[in-house]
């Protein structure tokens, strides 16, 4: 399992390969938490995994709950194949039922599009200002 975090002007961006355990997401998870105070907007892109927590997908929710994520942060999560897909729109469902702002997308641009928007307005263009790789 690996990870990278890059710091952007509009969001913070995690890539996520190789994942196969509650605990590795868990992992990623406590790594970008600590921008949850300057920043309320990420993008997880997950590749090369097995579903995100498919058998207990309310575990990623009550975690981000607990790490004082609320309804002002926002979580795209774009994923490379249908079933690790069809496992983030599972915790999309049970996010909602949290009042969480979490979303499932098949493309980064519909992701990036969705965390850009404010009052009706898609700013363009991310400028990246740092990138931390683990793995």
């Amino acid at each position: 399992m690996s990870y990278a975090i890059n710091i952007e002007s509009d969001c913070i961006r995690a890539e996520l390969a190789g994942r196969h355990t509650t605990e590795q997401t868990k992992d990623l998870l406590r790594a970008i938490a600590v921008f949850g105070v300057t920043h309320s907007s990420f993008l997880i892109r997950v590749s090369q995994s097995t579903p995100l927590l498919a058998t207990d997908p309310l575990g990623l929710v009550e975690y981000l709950i607990t790490a004082g994520c609320g309804p002002s942060h926002r979580f795209a999560l774009v994923a490379d194949n249908y079933y690790v897909q069809a496992a983030h729109d599972r915790v999309e469902r049970i996010a909602r039922e949290h009042s969480l702002n979490l979303r499932s997308f098949r493309t980064e641009s519909e992701a990036r599009q969705w965390l850009r928007h404010e009052s009706g307005m898609v700013l363009q263009g991310p400028g990246d200002r740092g990138f931390y790789p683990r793995g």
